[in-house]
């Protein structure tokens, strides 16, 4: 009986171990998306990542020149835990009823590079005193007549900073707000896919490009 409770401990302390394992070695691709990761108060000391053959399970379609390498905090629409170590799951497409299940939240992370080009909104969070850009739409990386969970996310590029109006070169006196036209090119990108504020596409690292026709937001 003793030895039986034994293997069973140590069956457990393996199992673990295994799982210790499996999140640490999620450390090394996400650490170069610490910074974004912290000003959208994630972390990359987690264990709710998948980062190996597992991601085989998810179903996601990228721009040849990107590529998935993690994904964190995998929810069903009913609140339960996708896991992809048994489970298939599709961040392509919604389900035909809501009743059926479907990835609801997510954390996705996409490593490459891209040149992205389209109207662009500059404006300042009151709330937060931070400045903030956004580029949308942005056709490059998704067709426009797709939907799914990850399509939908990336309708959009979220630039958070307290320094966006001079990463951007914008200024126009006496504006909060402000239109242009943009390109630019971006490297890696951090997905929050959910029904909450905080959720859109994050770029890792960005260049700015071009800028051109700047002029106040139409609301000012």
């Amino acid at each position: 009986m003793n030895i039986i409770k034994l293997t069973v401990f140590f069956a457990a302390i393996l199992t673990f171990s295994l799982q210790l394992a499996e999140a640490a070695s999620c450390v090394q691709p996400l650490a170069p998306f610490a910074e974004v990761m912290q000003q959208r108060g994630s972390s990359p000391q987690r264990d709710d990542c998948v980062c190996d053959e597992s991601l085989r399970n998810l179903d996601v379609t990228l721009p040849k020149q990107m590529r998935l390498v993690a994904a964190c905090g995998l929810r069903w629409n009913d609140g339960s835990k996708v896991d992809l170590s048994t489970q298939k799951a599709s961040l392509d497409k919604y389900t035909h009823k809501f009743t059926d299940p479907f990835v609801w939240q997510a954390e996705i992370f996409i490593t490459g590079t891209a040149k992205l080009s389209g109207p662009f909104t500059l404006d300042v969070n009151d709330v937060l005193d931070t400045e903030y850009a956004i580029l949308a739409p942005v056709p490059p990386l998704i067709d426009k007549g797709f939907r799914g969970p990850l399509a939908d996310s990336l309708r959009g590029l979220y630039f958070i900073d307290k320094h966006t109006f001079e990463r951007f070169h914008a200024s126009i006196p006496n504006s909060r707000c402000i239109n242009a036209n943009a390109t630019i090119e971006i490297g890696g990108i951090h997905v929050m896919i959910s029904e909450g504020d905080g959720a859109g596409a994050y770029p890792n690292k960005y260049k700015v490009l071009s800028m051109d026709g700047f002029k106040p937001c139409a609301e000012q």
